[in-house]
């Protein structure tokens, strides 16, 4: 068996170590010439090694609502950890590539995840561009605009062709990226989770042969639609108790199910519910050469007539010209009702986002 452990390669630091094992992080066994970026990493390591019954206070991203602290039970993250290993099939003693802060859910959730493979951790420090500074890595956990600059320099995808599984997370993939992402050599997986779940309990596969229109169930996880068509989850994570989200859905199966939108986004148009993500799948879907992979996304404004009308904002410092505009409504008209096509377009030359990549839609 080889030695694994982690592998730090913050370019900022000059770290005077640059690997420690997990034998020796178990054991106790190494010297104080750590930096204190290193040091917290190691810590929270050796407790989750030396303490099954531990529990730990883990600060939440902000992603999907207020950033909060919550406690999380060690075997709780072990489960969990144990059924995403189990479901992309990850084998002990290969590089796990963290690009991601371990001062969040998701960062300490990929370490938990090399510690029960015992593979060798390889810790990045989280910025947009990280790809100059790997030459191959196993698994990975990336948010997405970490994707993005992958994305935008294919001359270095041969690197990464013997990669397992790259997971992103932290905030919904671009539409417009879909194109560049089915060219990639490496399986690319969109997570689905929240809080109360700790990390992700559905994936979808977005690419290869065997890519997905849906997400599909972790094992052991247990779902159904209450009467707002939301999505119910029930699991070890939950305490098998029932917990609602703010998600509509399409069940397709018991395991499987189609994501529609966030009920807190759905725009009234005249008494008419709209999911505004539908809407933008559907645009995408047929005519994404209209955006030349500018981000876009519906949104909704008060009006007197119908209670509220869409909007369709768009992330540009180029203005449409009327013609491109007019042919882009009629086109439009062809496959969305009068109560779905936008009322107008707005141009933005750059949208808010969370420090995780999400649009913040609810200040447009």
């Amino acid at each position: 068996m080889k030695t694994t452990g982690l592998h730090f390669q913050f370019s900022n630091f000059q770290f005077s170590q640059r690997f420690i094992s997990w034998e020796e992080i178990k054991n106790n066994s190494f010297s104080n010439n750590y930096h204190e970026e290193q040091i917290k990493i190691i810590n929270f390591c050796q407790k989750y090694i030396q303490n099954n019954e531990i529990n730990f206070q883990l600060q939440t991203s902000g992603s999907t609502g207020i950033p909060k602290k919550i406690i999380i039970s060690k075997q709780k993250m072990k489960m969990s950890a144990l059924a995403t290993i189990k479901k992309l099939g990850l084998e002990n003693e290969n590089f796990f590539l963290i690009p991601l802060s371990t001062d969040y859910i998701a960062g300490k959730m990929m370490l938990v995840r090399a510690i029960e493979t015992q593979a060798d951790a390889i810790i990045i420090a989280p910025k947009q561009n990280i790809w100059e500074e790997i030459d191959a890595f196993y698994f990975g956990a990336i948010v997405p605009v970490q994707l993005k600059s992958l994305l935008d320099n294919p001359n270095i995808w041969h690197k990464f062709e013997k990669t397992k599984a790259l997971i992103v997370g932290g905030a919904s993939i671009p539409l417009e990226w879909k194109t560049q992402i089915e060219q990639l050599p490496i399986p690319v997986y969109a997570t689905f989770g929240m809080t109360e779940t700790i990390s992700h309990f559905a994936l979808q596969l977005l690419n290869t042969s065997k890519k997905q229109d849906y997400f599909e169930i972790l094992e052991n996880i247990y779902i159904q639609k209450n009467e707002k068509n939301c999505l119910e989850i029930k699991s070890f994570l939950t305490d098998n108790q029932w917990i609602s989200t703010n998600d509509v859905v399409e069940m397709l199966s018991t395991s499987q199910f189609k994501w529609l939108g966030r009920i807190d986004n759905i725009i009234n148009v005249g008494g008419k519910k709209i999911y505004p993500e539908t809407i933008e799948n559907l645009i995408y879907l047929y005519l994404k050469d209209y955006f030349d992979n500018q981000e876009f996304f519906i949104s909704g404004i008060d009006d007197k007539k119908w209670g509220q009308k869409l909007v369709l904002y768009i992330e540009t410092n180029i203005t449409w010209k009327d013609e491109k505009i007019n042919v882009f409504f009629k086109e439009i008209a062809k496959f969305l009702s009068n109560t779905e096509i936008p009322a107008k377009i707005i141009f933005k030359e750059k949208f808010e986002r969370t420090e995780t990549g999400k649009i913040k839609r609810n200040v447009y």
